[in-house]
């Protein structure tokens, strides 16, 4: 068995990599970031992809939906995270993953492997065939597509309105990168300005945090 773990913490992965390589059987275990150009043809190359929530300016629910669209359905998901699991887990059902596990637990992961290896899916979750099957016959709405950072783009644009200094400052990032988030959102949506995504954002009433 084939087992990707696509983490963008070094520390963190180290000893999940060990976990694996003792008490799973016959497994073959490789890392990725989640930064790498090729990244879902490697995802798609192996049995099982343990997904990490959160990766920098890639989201992983939004990686595993990729995976589900662009590649057939014989690679198993599991979504690890150290928030707590609601989370992510309506969005990640939805992206067709097969589990999600909190990532200090590796005592739940190395269960959630044997689980999903065997050709099930954690309670809640679809099996990995009639995920696929869901994903490419519906595909995503607009909203599903929006990665985590988007959505709180989204968020706060209802509070604040299309103001780059604020949203950046309330997100912790640059206004660089609350453009091009923008110009992301502009795509999935298919709408033509910043103006067009901030009525999105209030008619929809994205509420929240600014998390």
């Amino acid at each position: 068995m084939h087992i990707l773990v696509v983490e963008n913490d070094r520390y963190a992965v180290e000893s999940l990599l060990r976990a694996i390589h003792t008490h799973v059987a016959d497994s073959q275990v490789s890392w990725l970031t989640g930064a790498e150009p090729d990244i879902l043809r490697q995802c798609a190359a192996v049995d099982l992809v343990l997904l990490d929530m959160g990766l920098g300016m890639r989201d992983g629910v939004d990686l595993c939906r990729q995976l589900r669209m662009e590649h057939d359905g014989s690679t198993s998901v599991l979504g690890i995270t150290s928030n707590p699991l609601e989370f992510y887990r309506d969005r990640l059902v939805d992206a067709g993953a097969q589990g999600l596990v909190q990532k200090g637990s590796l005592r739940a992961i190395l269960d959630a492997i044997a689980t999903v290896s065997s050709g099930e899916a954690m309670p809640g979750f679809p099996k990995v065939d009639d995920a696929h099957r869901a994903v490419q016959e519906h595909g995503p709405s607009p909203e599903e597509q929006l990665t985590l950072q988007e959505h709180k783009i989204m968020t706060c644009l209802a509070h604040l309105g299309l103001d780059y200094t604020a949203l950046a400052e309330a997100l912790g990032v640059s206004e660089a990168t609350v453009r091009s988030h923008m110009r992301n959102i502009r795509r999935k949506y298919g709408v033509a300005s910043a103006n067009e995504v901030l009525m999105v954002a209030v008619e929809q009433r994205f509420r929240g945090h600014h998390a």
